[in-house]
């Protein structure tokens, strides 16, 4: 969208000094990489529809990559590049955007990404953890397993992240600021925003804001909710939500009747 309107794409309730992803995007020079190819063939295809959000996720991603890649050739490895955390309602296509990032960038960097679901990433570490407490009783567990990691990946992937658990939550700061500082990128996806990680958990205030403040200095943190359009739902058939009218009422009934409309439009 261009003029008056421009989507709050970064929530100032979690980062205010965070630049928003439009913003992030065209403050760059623009290139063609694989990710924006990808997009824009899935757009002619029709496999995917024109979604405000999701190409604004895009160009952002794609600088990222952008600077990752050129960060990597550089050091061998390492990078200083700033990750993402990516949060939204469900069936937004947010996870969608950044899996296609990540198979750009394991075009680009052959060798260097890992992609895992944050339940998954969360047992290997806690096995990890084990098998390095056995093997050098005297060595810091997180540590290790952060060097282990870095030894391999220049950018971790890390879709659906939750913490649910105290054993996660107390683990969760120490082994990301190990491999901030070790050169890896990570990239995250979310339907809960950084304040809302673990909440009511016990023992939340020890553990969760130095995580945040992790996150303010080494990633872009993006509401991918936020802005004036609809959100869509693209579980359903991409219809806008709410799908839920209750009480009914005249303005509940006109809107069923527009999304009446749509499915059968649709099919």
């Amino acid at each position: 969208a261009t003029g008056a309107h421009q989507p709050a794409w970064i929530s100032p309730r979690v980062h205010r000094r965070a630049m928003p992803a439009r913003t992030f995007a065209v403050a760059a020079r623009r290139v063609t990489s694989p990710l924006q190819s990808n997009y824009e063939a899935k757009l002619v295809k029709g496999t995917v529809r024109p979604d405000e959000r999701q190409a604004a996720l895009v160009d952002a991603l794609g600088v990222m990559l952008e600077k990752l890649v050129e960060s990597v050739k550089e050091s061998g490895g390492n990078t200083k590049t700033k990750g993402a955390y990516i949060f939204g309602p469900v069936g937004s296509g947010k996870s969608m955007v950044a899996n296609m990032a990540f198979e750009a960038a394991s075009q680009l960097i052959p060798g260097r990404t890992l992609r895992l679901h944050f339940h998954d990433f969360t047992t290997m570490v806690h096995s990890e953890m084990h098998r390095a407490k056995q093997n050098a009783p005297s060595e810091q567990a997180v540590p290790a397993v952060a060097r282990g990691i870095a030894e391999k990946t220049s950018l971790l992937y890390l879709d659906e992240m939750q913490v649910t658990d105290i054993a996660d939550a107390a683990i969760l700061s120490r082994l990301i600021a190990q491999l901030f500082a070790l050169g890896v990128c990570v990239l995250f996806t979310t339907n809960r925003a950084p304040t809302e990680l673990y909440k009511d958990g016990l023992n939340r205030h020890v553990y969760m804001p130095q995580f945040e403040r992790l996150l303010a200095k080494h990633c872009h943190v993006i509401d991918f909710a936020a802005g004036d359009t609809p959100h869509i739902d693209y579980r359903i058939g991409g219809l806008p939500t709410p799908i839920l009218y209750s009480p009914a009422s005249p303005a509940g009934d006109a809107s069923m009747q527009r999304l009446w409309e749509r499915v059968a439009a649709l099919e």
